[in-house]
């Protein structure tokens, strides 16, 4: 059987979301404190990322949880395929307005995120 670094540390999908979620909420709390526009635009890619890479946790412990589903149970599986596809198409801008973050004040250098 194949064995894996992290086996039995306790990491999972779902704590790896609990952590990105924490990230995320210290860099809103570091974004609010930014005073000029300037270093809020600097700052919002940072959180944008941060939003990102919470979603990307979130859309991993869904399908860890879709994967340990018994495929006899169809409403399960078809509930957690729903969530998936519903936390894919809101994206990054659910997470941001999750965490009331709103990106109408700052100028993003790339605006394909909206």
């Amino acid at each position: 059987m194949a064995q894996w670094l992290g086996q039995f540390s306790g990491h999972t999908h779902l704590t790896k979301v609990k952590d990105q979620e924490q990230q995320l909420q210290h860099a809103v709390e570091v974004l609010g404190a930014k005073q000029s526009p300037a270093e809020r635009n600097a700052y919002m890619e940072t959180v944008l990322q941060l939003a990102g890479k919470l979603l990307l946790a979130r859309l991993r412990a869904l399908k860890g949880n879709l994967a340990s589903l018994d495929p006899r149970d169809i409403k399960g599986l078809e509930a957690v395929q729903s969530k998936i596809s519903e936390v894919t198409a809101e994206g990054v801008p659910s997470v941001l307005s999750e965490f009331k973050v709103s990106t109408d004040d700052c100028q993003l250098k790339s605006e394909t995120r909206k």
